[in-house]
This record gives C-alpha cells, sequence and structure tokens, in this order.
C-alpha cells in the first residue's frame, strides 16, 4: 500500500498461501474482502503490516474500508 493505492492491484497466490499488506502510507488502511469479515487485515498502522490467508480458490475483490475507492483483487488458484 503506498500512496492510496494497492500495488499490484491484482494478485494470483494458491489456497493455503497467505498475502501480506504493507503500508507504505502515513494513514491506516485495511485490505477487506467486500461480504467476508473472516478476510480483512484489520487496521493496519502506518508502516505496519497485515495478513490474510486464502484457504479456498476463487476470485476475491478487497478494498480499504476507511478509502473505498482503493480497490485490489487476489485470485486464489489450487496448487
Amino acid at each position: 500500500i503506498k500512496e492510496y493505492a494497492f500495488a499490484p492491484t491484482t494478485s494470483s497466490v494458491r489456497v493455503g498461501d497467505t498475502v501480506t499488506f504493507r503500508n507504505l502510507d502515513e494513514t491506516e488502511h485495511t485490505a477487506t474482502v467486500a461480504g467476508m469479515d473472516a478476510l480483512d487485515t484489520g487496521t493496519i498502522k502506518a508502516g505496519g503490516a497485515g495478513r490474510i490467508r486464502f484457504t479456498k480458490p476463487g476470485r476475491f475483490a478487497y478494498l480499504c474500508v476507511f478509502h473505498p475507492y482503493m480497490k485490489g483483487t487476489v485470485v486464489v488458484t489450487t496448487p
């Protein structure tokens, strides 16, 4: 997370992988998968990091709840 954007905006991982979101901004952010409260980093403080482990395949759109224009997608495939 840098300059109020997720980079890359689309990532591909395998089932069971954990994605780490590093916050390089000077404000708090989240990475939250819409409609699935269990897939949420919680608040990531400036300079901090949050993680989400993906346990099933699919396309997971996420956003920052504080800045909903910040969006991204994780594509999860089976090994």
